[in-house]
């Protein structure tokens, strides 16, 4: 009997702390500020790039909000950089089709300052990009998909 009583206090406790760590990304969605992460990023011009890895990571589980995310880390001169894109569903993987023979050695990212600054930039801490541009006034994503890039960084990751 006691036993009993023993293994429903564990299936109990590790019901809530599941339910507890699903709930963390929802909540903390609310709390995030995208605002002030854009408007502290800025556009700048790497002219010398070269793609080092692609691969799709997993995030967010069981959060309803993506399965995964496409990374693609290039190298510029002195800084790694990971051109970030959160996946809407598990079909949406147009992004890591991007190889050596396609990837520009000029494009253009919008990087917020205060990822620039520490230790960023490094092979093992990259610093986070969530939209680029081939071309300096065409972007690869819209303001819409932009957003939610950030969003999902600063939910899930941040």
């Amino acid at each position: 009997m006691k036993s009993l009583n023993v293994l429903k206090i564990t299936v109990i406790s590790l019901v809530a702390l599941l339910v507890i760590y699903l709930l963390h990304g929802f909540f903390k969605g609310f709390f995030v500020d995208i605002h002030t992460y854009i408007s502290n990023s800025k556009k700048i011009e790497l002219d010398s790039v070269h793609l080092i890895s692609k691969e799709r990571r997993d995030y967010g589980l069981g959060t309803g909000s993506g399965s995964g995310k496409n990374v693609v880390k290039i190298f510029n001169g002195k800084k790694y950089y990971d051109l970030c894109y959160y996946e809407k569903n598990k079909a949406d993987n147009q992004f890591l089709k991007i190889d050596n023979n396609n990837i520009p050695s000029r494009i253009f990212v919008i990087i917020n300052s205060d990822e620039i600054k520490g230790n960023k930039g490094t092979s093992e801490n990259p610093i986070p990009v969530f939209n680029f541009s081939v071309r300096s006034e065409e972007m690869m994503w819209d303001e819409k998909s932009y957003r939610e890039n950030v969003r999902k960084y600063l939910t899930y990751e941040k």
